[in-house]
């Protein structure tokens, strides 16, 4: 007859706590999680869709009523600023108003990489600013060795 296991506390405890250390550690290299749209205020729905054009990229803001589904046909004045994720550096912005609940723009990257992209909109004298996006932008690799350089898709 075999005598009842002994739980050993230690590796349960090294079971349990391993995967909080890891990702305590790599969770500033997570990219953007979250949909590529935004509910803004239980008003508003802010969807952004990037669509390649050749060397530049056509990013595309929808906004919508979350209610009706309706592309906003208020006139809604809006910046955007477009900078690198890990420097921070702005790299570009663009003010305008729409009419049609639509803003779309070419905007060259200048490498493959992880970009934000911020959205400030203001529609019936209230201001809003949903949840930074996060892009993953394909593009050229980094060669550090002077190698060829590879196209990543």
């Amino acid at each position: 007859m075999r005598s009842p296991k002994k739980f050993n506390f230690k590796s349960i405890l090294v079971v349990l706590l391993s995967p909080l250390i890891f990702f305590s550690f790599t969770g500033w290299l997570q990219a953007d999680h979250l949909t590529p749209e935004r509910v803004v205020d239980n008003t508003y729905t802010v969807i952004l869709l990037m669509i390649p054009q050749g060397e530049q990229m056509k990013l595309q803001f929808v906004f919508r009523d979350v209610h009706t589904g309706k592309n906003i046909s208020d006139p809604i004045t809006y910046k955007i600023v477009i900078s690198e994720e890990l420097s921070r550096d702005t790299l570009h912005a663009r003010m305008g108003t729409t009419d049609n609940g639509i803003v779309e723009f070419l905007y060259a990257f200048p490498r493959g990489g992880l970009y934000d992209a911020v959205l400030e909109f203001e529609e019936s004298g209230k201001a809003y600013r949903p949840h930074a996006w996060t892009l993953w932008v394909p593009g050229v690799t980094e060669n550090f060795f002077h190698r060829k350089k590879k196209r990543i898709f």
